[in-house]
């Protein structure tokens, strides 16, 4: 996310501790990182499979999670930024973390469809860097 959506964020979140969602106006599963790329949930997925390190932000909510893979394990490292910021580690399987992150984005893609966010084809295509990974 850059600095402007920060910068939007503060303004606009409440100032007392507790959950909220802000509405980027984006679409979800899309990150902003700070060299200017733009990634989709679907690709970070792919590259999870493929052994890379993967860091997946959902500011809206506070939080990130960052996959370090190696061999048939997967550091996972969750962090909640706000008032009770936190880091949580935890190893687990890495067949497990990809099934579950793939499980996410799958889920997340057919909640688009069935609130008309997304056609099925919109959704098929959204979903292809794992579908074909």
């Amino acid at each position: 996310m850059d600095r402007k959506a920060w910068a939007q964020a503060e303004q606009v979140a409440p100032k007392y501790p507790g959950p909220y969602i802000l509405d980027y106006c984006r679409p979800i599963g899309r990150v902003y990182r700070p060299d200017g790329t733009v990634e989709e949930l679907p690709q970070l997925v792919a590259d999870l499979t493929q052994g890379k390190k993967t860091i997946f932000d959902f500011p809206e909510i506070g939080r990130e999670f960052v996959f370090t893979p190696n061999g048939a394990e997967t550091l996972c490292v969750a962090r909640e930024f706000g008032y009770g910021a936190s880091a949580t580690e935890c190893t687990l399987p890495s067949t497990g973390a990809i099934s579950t992150m793939r499980g996410f984005a799958e889920g997340l893609a057919q909640r688009m469809v069935t609130g008309s966010y997304l056609t099925q084809e919109q959704a098929d295509k959204y979903l292809a860097p794992i579908t074909t990974a």
